[in-house]
């Protein structure tokens, strides 16, 4: 089972020195990423000014979570998007 939030949920994210998270903190939790699973990058409608660019992560965690994260390029907010259980 997901749970996808339709509001993404902001976090706050400790990242490595190639931009790939190693830890957020979520429901006043840390949660150590353990594995990246998948990384891969949106990039939508830069052509008519509603420009979403995004890089999508897909983590395990210490905590045993299974989760979606991803980065708005052009702020650098983190938030957390889908989490499998």
């Amino acid at each position: 089972m997901t749970r996808l939030f339709r509001i993404p949920q902001p976090l706050l994210v400790e990242g490595g020195a190639n931009g790939e998270p190693r830890a957020f903190t979520w429901r006043r939790r840390v949660h150590r990423i353990t594995a990246v699973l998948n990384h891969w990058r949106v990039q939508l409608d830069w052509w008519d000014g509603a420009e979403v660019a995004r890089d999508y992560y897909q983590v395990n965690t210490d905590t045993g979570l299974m989760a979606d994260l991803y980065c708005e390029q052009n702020t650098g907010q983190w938030f957390l998007e889908r989490v499998y259980d």
